[in-house]
């Protein structure tokens, strides 16, 4: 947990995040995360889900 903590805390300064930055929420420390584009279906999903 550590070296991953060390990891964002060096993201953060040479801003190479991909959109994660510390915010205040209600007046905290608040870790915001972009919102990902949705994904393709995978081919093999529909005849799941038609069984």
């Amino acid at each position: 947990m550590t070296a991953g903590l060390e990891g964002l805390d060096r993201g953060l300064i040479e801003g190479s995040t991909g959109g994660v930055r510390i915010t205040k929420r209600r007046g905290e420390p608040w870790i915001s995360v972009p919102k990902l584009d949705k994904l393709v279906d995978p081919e093999n999903l529909t005849a799941i889900k038609d069984r």
